[in-house]
């Protein structure tokens, strides 16, 4: 016990002493005297209730003798003249006198037990019943037999039994009032006797208890001067050792508090490494140290088609690897187990996988040793080369014979030797555009005197265009567009020569006079149309000289075609390759590679220029549960969505590409982070009216999460502005996605 709880006895903190026994026992007094009011206000209403019905009572039997009278003089009056109409009357008074009856019951039940109103209520229903039997005797005619009836002596008896029986009701209930005022006289001095003997008894116990407890509340203060001391000597010991818990406490609390932000910190790089692993284009696998599958992620599932649940825990070289390459794993792996190097670890290879239909295709793998608990495994990056290597293949085998018609051009002692030349500079060309000069320049002197040219299959469109002419064609510019289907030599895939204007069938293409006569050479390759060389002669001085010209474009068609269709195959291969290096094959944006390479080139010019860039990180929210939900090939349908609506906004120096899965990058050069954030907030607010069709089902608005950084505000290197950007993003993803932060 402490001086607290001494001094809260026993009134809630107030000292208990001898001087509050009198108010103590005032309060007691007090309480009697409300017990002892209580009890004689309930006897004295309930008395005053009974006089209340008394009078009601009184009220109610002048009513009855009135009722009677009134039900008698009813039918008697009817039996004197025989007007029925007196029996309305009499069932009137009758309703009256029956409510009077039931009031006087309710009235007199509780002081008089109900036996004299039912001695009243008997009397009355058998002078109703001789009444009514006097009624039936008017309606029957007999009017002196009723009135007879109503004077007779059982009758008149009955009356009198009948106002006998209110008078004992009266008599009765005023003489239990008497009864009932007598014994409230007699409760009260009883009660007022006891109340005053108790109340002696209660001041003569509080005097002689006062007297006692002064003696023991003078030992209850010097035991609480004792408890008073020994208190203040624990609060200082108490205080003491508050004071180093608390500086424990603090400095528990500030370690915990860093414990955590350390722990919020890895779970965040966690999640990030996962969400970076999950929405990878590349495959991206983890092993451990007995080779077998720890992670796979989706571009895995998509490449080998194995599902995660069917690849994890199983072994990767039995799973994914040629039974060729098994042999050589086997040999080297046991080293990689006990040091973590290999041939093969920090560099890329390019080898072959094995897909779950037993298909053979070439990847390009990065291999990492990592260290998990203490042993040895591997992180892969594998990319499917397929579609390179292909290509490759392709450009490579068009190279070989593009080489192939030159040395037989020159073995075959071709006589022109404009055409040997047009040979070598074909060959020597590296882009498109670097063709058609050379065309119309070795055209003017293969065929002197003539005018053509040549038109090339638009990528933007099936149509032919005309890229390059000599002698002044086409002649409209009508002409200088059309489908392939308009051309013979295009539709039946070969040389089409017309030497006579008259009768041979000319083509739709030519849409004013062709001249003396005109040749169509197609441009194929493995039945692709890539272009056509148009070749007229305009005029002729005779038969002859149109077939001398003819010979000789016969002569020289057959190496010309596949010398241009080769030279043209052959540079859109190398395009499709660059391409394909450079872009995202998914969406057409630029891929990683391009966008890391050419932002460190935009970074260096913006810093001699002095000059910000804006960096723009997006990614697509929920982009897994819809995936979930709709399927890849719907979530691919928004990819390409949302990346033809990145394209159709881009100036001409920004470069978009697709960061990785569902996240895109925007390169904006000479852009504030004002600006940055402008364009920003403009993107995703247009972003949220595009609607994706997909299977005929609109699968609904797309809603990005949005991360913006600046150089040099930021950072001045690619890995410190993306990762500003990417932290911005997460905040916007944690703040309820749908918005834009800026770093």
């Amino acid at each position: 016990m402490n001086n607290a709880s001494v001094d809260s006895a026993p009134f809630h903190g107030r000292r208990f002493s001898p001087s509050t026994l009198l108010p103590l026992s005032l309060v007691l007094a007090m309480a009697l005297l409300i017990v002892f009011g209580g009890f004689l206000w309930n006897r004295y209403s309930r008395f005053r209730s009974l006089q209340t019905r008394l009078t009601a009572v009184q009220g109610l039997s002048a009513e009855l003798v009135y009722y009677d009278e009134a039900l008698t003089m009813s039918a008697t009056m009817a039996a004197a003249t025989g007007d029925l109409r007196w029996e309305e009357r009499y069932l009137a008074f009758g309703k009256k006198l029956s409510a009077a009856l039931k009031r006087a019951n309710e009235l007199t039940s509780e002081a008089l037990g109900g036996e004299a109103t039912a001695f009243v209520d008997s009397a009355n229903t058998r002078l109703v019943e001789m009444e009514q039997r006097a009624f039936l005797l008017v309606r029957q005619g007999h009017r002196q037999e009723a009135g007879d009836l109503l004077a007779g002596t059982a009758y008149r008896s009955q009356k009198d039994v009948y106002r006998k029986g209110i008078e004992t009701i009266n008599a009765e209930l005023e003489e239990h009032a008497t009864r009932a005022l007598a014994s409230f006289q007699r409760q009260t001095v009883v009660g007022a006797c006891a109340f005053l003997a108790v109340l002696l008894i209660l001041l003569v116990s509080t005097v002689q208890g006062t007297r006692s407890l002064q003696a023991n509340f003078r030992r209850i203060q010097r035991a609480e001067e004792e408890l008073r001391a020994l208190n203040r000597n624990l609060e200082e010991r108490v205080a003491d050792r508050t004071t180093t818990l608390t500086r424990a406490n603090v400095d528990l609390t500030n370690e915990l508090e860093e414990r955590r932000k350390v722990e919020a910190s890895l779970r965040e790089s966690e999640e990030q490494f996962r969400t970076g692993v999950a929405s990878a284009l590349d495959g991206i696998i983890v092993i451990d140290n007995d080779g077998n599958i720890t992670s796979w992620n989706e571009a895995s599932e998509r490449m080998f088609g194995y599902s995660r649940d069917e690849a994890m825990g199983r072994n990767l070289h039995e799973l994914i690897a040629p039974l060729r390459y098994r042999q050589a794993h086997a040999a080297h792996f046991e080293e990689f187990q006990r040091t973590g190097r290999g041939a093969a670890v920090g560099k890329t290879t390019e080898l072959h996988g094995l897909r779950k239909d037993g298909t053979d295709f070439p990847v390009e793998l990065s291999l990492s040793a990592i260290s998990l608990r203490g042993r040895w495994g591997a992180l892969g990056i594998v990319r499917d080369t397929s579609e390179r290597k292909r290509a490759e293949e392709a450009l490579q085998e068009a190279n070989d014979t593009l080489a192939g018609v030159v040395s037989r051009l020159e073995k075959l002692g071709v006589q022109d030797e404009n055409l040997r030349a047009m040979a070598s500079f074909l060959l020597s060309c590296s882009t498109i555009d670097e063709i058609p000069p050379i065309i119309t320049q070795s055209m003017k002197h293969l065929f002197p005197g003539t005018a053509g040219a040549l038109f090339l299959l638009s990528p933007s469109s099936t149509d032919l265009e005309a890229a390059g002419t000599w002698g002044g064609l086409p002649g409209n510019a009508e002409d200088s567009v059309f489908p392939p289907d308009a051309c013979w030599g295009l539709t039946r895939g070969g040389l089409y020569v017309v030497d006579d204007m008259q009768s041979g069938l000319i083509c739709r293409h030519l849409r004013h006079s062709p001249g003396a006569a005109y040749a169509c050479l197609p441009l194929m390759a493995k039945s692709e149309v890539l272009g056509l060389l148009h070749v007229r002669k305009h005029s002729a001085e005779g038969p002859d000289d149109v077939r001398d010209w003819v010979g000789g474009v016969k002569d020289v068609a057959l190496e010309l075609s596949e010398l241009l269709s080769l030279s043209v195959s052959n540079i859109r291969l190398r395009e499709k390759l660059s391409v394909q290096s450079i872009r995202d094959p998914l969406t057409g944006l630029f891929n990683r590679r391009y966008m890391e390479e050419s932002f460190q080139k935009e970074i260096s010019r913006a810093a001699r220029r002095q000059e910000p860039i804006g960096v723009v990180m997006l990614d697509i929210d929920r982009f897994k549960t819809f995936n979930d939900l709709h399927g890849h090939a719907a979530g691919d349908a928004v990819l390409v969505a949302l990346a033809a609506f990145l394209k159709q906004r881009m100036r001409g120096a920004d470069v978009a590409c697709r960061y990785g899965g569902e996240e895109f990058v925007i390169i904006l050069p000479e852009c504030s982070l004002d600006n940055a954030m402008k364009r920003a907030g403009q993107l995703a607010e247009e972003l949220r009216t595009v609607r994706v069709s997909y299977a005929g089902e609109t699968l609904g608005p797309v809603t990005v999460s949005v991360g913006v950084a600046s150089f040099p505000l930021h950072g001045a290197r690619p890995d410190a502005l993306l990762g500003a950007a990417d932290a911005a993003m997460y905040r916007a993803k944690q703040e309820g996605r749908d918005r834009v932060v800026r770093a």
